[in-house]
């Protein structure tokens, strides 16, 4: 081989690698927006499910306020009535 085909094998190989380093990072990034998109997914269904836990954590609240609410009041007719 000459020198020109010494260089030109060179450059050839050059190119190869660069085009494997670009394929390389066409994979990762599409790898990298698939995870973002996974996490985004997720994201929104822990939004969602904490929304439905607030509203049934206050539906339980309002159901149980009227209940504390009289067991108060009996104890303080209880209490009344032991003092009187």
């Amino acid at each position: 081989m000459t020198r020109f085909d010494d260089l030109l094998a060179l450059l050839r190989t050059m190119e190869a690698r660069q085009r494997e380093a670009l394929d390389m990072h066409a994979q990762q990034i599409l790898f990298m927006r698939r995870q973002a998109e996974q996490a985004q997914a997720r994201m929104e269904e822990s939004m969602a499910l904490q929304k439905l836990a607030v509203q049934r954590q206050a539906r339980s609240l309002r159901a149980l306020m009227p209940v504390v609410a009289i067991a108060l009041v009996c104890m303080g007719l209880l209490v009344l009535r032991n003092w009187g």
